[in-house]
């Protein structure tokens, strides 16, 4: 059934462009016929105009083969004469009633403009007032045309989006009731990062030259995804899975070409960070680790790898529960994932767990890197990206003070810079779950 809609969409296409070039080519031979003419009459005038043309269609007419010899070039041409006369009286009748051009499809179109270029241009100037209502039909076809296109398409995609649809999975009461956490999907680290530090103030681009001849040099296949240069260092990125970057590393400091000039190592990534939900507000933050491996025995003798980073606001002062976000380490983290499916039990209590990844994004200027607490910059107001003064009034049309400065986002700011319709925001969080190592 695709197949035959493909074919029928194909053929279509190939039609609708088939016509497209016939309609163009003769309106172009149209346009500079017309075009001739009008300069032969300013330049010319009118009498000198017509001379020139009759002699042009003579010369024509000799270099035509003919059956007689003894025909002579001043005997008039009965059918193009004939012809003239036929072309006159159907645009004749047009211009009394242009009603049946409605009916026309682009072919007959056409063949009415070519009516135009026979015989004498200024005979056919009187019939110009068929020209606007052949335009609208030719503009209607083109439209017509489309819409059927389109609209086949959009029957293709609906009948995809049938076929692939599945029936739900019926879901039984005791899940229903059950509180599952929403899990997030982390997509694995699927590369690795080795920097070169050069020595001796050599250029990077020196360092990156020579590492290529040890690599080429190299009896063992290396497989790099990129290697680029940046202003102090050189940049490798080698598949996690498929390339040791240790091999490459022992390779590049041992080798004689390199082992004097620089030095290689392979770059250090992020532990992950969680948001453990519900946390009695009685906890004791300083020594939160020891308490969650002293009730959850999968993490016994892993307090270490738990360090706490923060405590989100959750309600006033008197609420019984808050948010507590931890960093731990990427073997801890696959224990809470896997093996206690996203749940701990903290002081007499489940609490579930999610990760989260925290931007660093200052919330006075809404750039990022740096803290709240160190921006020199002015303050912008968050919702339409302006200066925030004492007497400040927000439009009700948000601005995006980042995407606004940005060349690549700038006619994309209806959205705040701290949320994740920005870009912006969302790539620095690309750049952080990259630099998370979640598996250990």
């Amino acid at each position: 059934m695709f197949a035959k809609y493909m074919t029928y969409i194909n053929v279509e296409i190939a039609a609708v462009e088939l016509r497209r070039m016939k309609f163009a080519k003769r309106l172009k031979s149209l346009v500079c016929n017309f075009v001739f003419r009008l300069m032969l009459v300013l330049f010319l005038g009118p009498t000198s105009a017509a001379t020139m043309t009759r002699r042009k269609s003579n010369a024509y007419q000799r270099i035509v083969p003919s059956d007689s010899d003894a025909e002579s070039s001043s005997i008039p041409n009965k059918s193009s004469k004939s012809a003239e006369n036929e072309a006159h009286a159907k645009l004749e009748n047009l211009c009394i009633d242009p009603s049946p051009i409605a009916t026309f499809d682009i072919d007959k179109c056409c063949d009415i403009l070519d009516l135009f270029n026979i015989g004498d241009k200024r005979s056919t100037s009187r019939y110009i007032s068929i020209l606007p209502i052949l335009s609208t039909t030719i503009r209607a076809l083109a439209f017509t045309s489309e819409q059927k296109t389109f609209n086949l398409l959009e029957e293709i995609k609906q009948n995809i989006k049938d076929n692939n649809k599945q029936q739900p999975i019926p879901i039984s009461y005791a899940q229903m009731v059950r509180r599952e956490p929403q899990q997030v999907q982390m997509i694995p680290k699927q590369e690795k990062t080795i920097i070169i530090k050069p020595n001796n103030n050599i250029p990077p681009p020196t360092i990156e030259y020579k590492i290529r001849d040890v690599i080429k040099q190299s009896d063992q296949k290396v497989k790099i995804n990129k290697m680029f240069s940046k202003k102090n260092c050189v940049i490798i990125k080698v598949p996690n899975i498929e390339q040791d970057p240790q091999s490459i590393i022992d390779k590049i400091n041992n080798h004689e070409i390199t082992k004097d000039n620089c030095k290689a190592y392979a770059a250090k990534m992020r532990d992950p960070t969680i948001l453990v939900k519900n946390v009695p507000s009685d906890t004791d933050l300083d020594h939160i680790n020891e308490e969650i491996t002293d009730c959850n025995q999968e993490l016994n003798g892993l307090k270490d790898e738990i360090n706490y980073l923060f405590k989100l606001k959750y309600g006033d002062n008197t609420a019984k529960n808050m948010n507590v976000v931890l960093r731990v380490s990427p073997k801890v983290y696959n224990i809470i994932t896997n093996q206690m499916q996203n749940k701990i039990y903290l002081n007499f209590q489940g609490c579930y767990v999610q990760t989260k990844i925290f931007v660093r994004q200052c919330q006075k200027c809404f750039e990022f890197n740096h803290k709240t607490t160190d921006c020199k910059n002015t303050v912008i107001c968050k919702n339409c990206g302006q200066q925030k003064s004492n007497d400040h009034t927000c439009s009700e049309i948000k601005c995006c003070i980042n995407c606004k400065n940005s060349i690549k986002h700038k006619d994309n700011t209806t959205h705040c810079p701290n949320t994740e319709s920005c870009p912006i925001y969302k790539l620095q969080k690309d750049i952080l779950n990259e630099q998370t190592q979640y598996s250990p």
